[in-house]
This record gives structure tokens, sequence and C-alpha cells, in this order.
């Protein structure tokens, strides 16, 4: 809820929506006091720019729903009396005349916050996963007596992929100065998939966790209402801003990437 909160402020501060000022205050405002609206995990059709999820964070903004404050759910207009935040009051569409506001043709039209703050603590989790994942992988490969030569910057520098080579790197700097994983072994030419090709499955789940990075970094900083309002240029632009795809796509990308290391974490338990 705050992160889509949060994300809704920024996307506001752009401009480009249409939106008084004094209701992105009131947004903010219930960020910093704490005022948090109860926003159901089920119910959402799941349409591009579904209005479902928003419609609960606005009703507390308008002093109805629920909301959770100081740890008690409570109405959201008994919340906002008590955090000392008035409630916004509707306003009709655009009106040239009034300084507050440019436009406000869909102060909170088709957006999909919800998914985009979601994402957001997935791949900030991938990120500790992907280091977590490496430190199992090192243990494991000491409990085997692993041979590190595979994990030689040479041999990944001849693949070129940068989660590899940096996962190699990681595991020869994990594995540094250990007694049980050593250079080369006597009893044995190389070790199993799951030891000897870690920097190549976690190296590709790592890539795939920096793509989807890079398209949240892009999403969360974006305008996704509809219609969109240039005021410079004195236009209002209906479009399609609000549509999920390219989150979607990179999330089904990261649930892929993310299971892998589950996949290739039960194959070295199994060892």
């Amino acid at each position: 809820g705050r992160g889509a909160m949060l994300l809704r402020c920024n996307a506001l501060a752009r401009g480009n929506s249409g939106i008084r000022l004094s209701t992105l205050e009131t947004l903010l405002a219930m960020l910093n006091r704490g005022v948090h609206p109860v926003v159901p995990e089920k119910g959402s059709l799941g349409a591009s720019g579904d209005l479902a999820p928003l419609s609960h964070i606005v009703l507390v903004m308008l002093g109805e729903g629920e909301a959770e404050y100081q740890g008690a759910v409570m109405p959201g207009r008994q919340a906002m009396e008590s955090a000392g935040i008035s409630p916004v009051d509707l306003a009709a569409g655009a009106d040239p005349e009034n300084p507050e506001y440019w436009g406000a043709t869909g102060e909170y039209d088709q957006c999909y916050v919800e998914m985009a703050a979601i994402a957001c603590g997935v791949v900030y989790d991938a990120v500790q996963l992907a280091k977590t994942a490496d430190i199992a992988a090192a243990m494991t490969c000491e409990a085997q007596l692993g041979i590190l030569s595979a994990y030689d910057p040479e041999v990944h520098a001849l693949r070129g992929q940068q989660g590899q080579m940096l996962t190699a790197q990681n595991l020869l700097r994990l594995l540094d100065g250990s007694r049980l994983a050593l250079t080369l072994n006597p009893d044995k030419v190389q070790d199993a998939y799951s030891i000897r090709c870690v920097p190549q499955i976690h190296g590709a789940s790592r890539d795939a966790i920096r793509y989807v990075w890079d398209i949240l970094s892009r999403e969360i900083n974006a305008v996704t209402d509809n219609p969109l309002i240039f005021p410079e240029e004195d236009k209002v632009i209906s479009g399609g801003n609000f549509h999920g795809q390219p989150v979607a796509l990179a999330m089904d990308f990261l649930g892929i990437a993310l299971s892998e290391y589950a996949n290739v974490s039960e194959r070295r338990l199994e060892r």
C-alpha cells in the first residue's frame, strides 16, 4: 500500500495528470503520518489500468473506506481525523481560472501502481536472493571438495555474459583461502553441473534481475494516467500508458529466473 501511494505521488508530481495540488498534498500527508488505506489482496479484475486497488486508496482520501492507523484498522474518516488530515472534496473538470490545478480531467484515472509497487518489492528481494544463493553455492562447493578452476575468470570471459562473469568472480571471492575447495583435486576431473555451472546458472538469473530492475526503474518514474495533460502546449491527449504489459512480461521473466535458483539449489542439496 505505501509503495503504491509513493509511486502515485511520484507520477502525479510530474505535472501531466491534471491533479490538484491540494489532493497530492493530502496523499503525501497520509504517507508521512502513517494513514494506510486497506486494499484487498483479491477482488481486482486484472484488466489493463485496473481501477480497483487504487479506488480503495482514494476512498480513504475522501473520508470513506477503511484504513490502518497506528496499528489499528478503522473507518477511513476516523483515521484521517486522528492523523489531522482533511479529506478531499471532489471537484469538477478543468477550470482554467483556478490556479490550483490545470485540467483535472481524470485525477484518478487508469494506472497500475499496485503492480509496480509489488514488483519493486519482489526485485529487491530477488537481489538479496542472488547474493544468498552465491553464498549457499560456495558452501556446497566446499562440502563437495569442489574444483575452483571452473570459476577461473578466463573461462567466463570467453563467453562474455556479464552475470556469469560476476558470479564466478563472487564465488572465487567467497572461496578465497578455503582449505576444502581447491584449484585441483586429484580424485576427480570435474564437479557435477550443479556446482561446476553455478556461474552460468546463477549468472543468467542475475542478468534477468538486472533487466527487470531496468524496466522498473523507468516504470516508477513514468506517468501512466489517462488522459495526459500537457499544459505548456495546451493539449490533453488520451493514450494508453496505463497498460501493464511492460511490467507484466518483465515479472514473468523474473519468475522464471528465480525458479532456476530453486532448481539448482535442490540439486546441490541432493548431492
